[in-house]
């Protein structure tokens, strides 16, 4: 028996939360300008609500000869960053081939950041209303 109203009611909520959501607002509404070809308001939104972190980076500390990985990926209302070593990124690999579903760590994947290494970065970032990219507000 098919519950269709519960379902609707389900997306509702589910609309709700994502509307709620302003790293993915702003990630939405990014793509809109671009698409518009409103370039001053999408400059605004990737360095307001930090776009631009997003991504692989390499980094070496003193005392790290080997180096490691920060991935970048946005979550609910905040940008979250990993360190990943060299072992973790094996890891992933050994995962991935025997059927783990560890994540494709050399292609980017959200999974591949999040299933392991070592969290050390998390900035939420907030809307102080309006919709002007200029109002973006962010706290690490």
């Amino acid at each position: 028996m098919e519950r269709y109203s519960d379902a609707a009611s389900l997306k509702r909520e589910l609309d709700d939360l994502c509307a709620a959501d302003v790293v993915s607002d702003v990630l939405n509404r990014l793509d809109t300008a671009l698409e518009e070809e409103r370039y001053a308001d999408a400059a605004a939104l990737r360095d307001g609500g930090l776009t631009s972190l997003a991504g692989w980076w390499a980094g070496r500390a003193d005392g790290d000869p080997i180096g490691h990985l920060l991935h970048i990926a946005p979550e609910y209302g905040r940008w979250t960053g990993r360190a990943l070593r060299s072992r973790d990124i094996a890891e992933l690999k050994v995962g991935r081939s025997s059927g783990g579903g560890g994540g494709d760590a050399a292609g980017g994947g959200a999974a591949a950041g999040r299933a392991s290494g070592q969290p050390v970065l998390e900035v939420f970032l907030r809307d102080g209303g309006g919709g002007d990219p200029r109002s973006l507000t962010h706290q690490a």
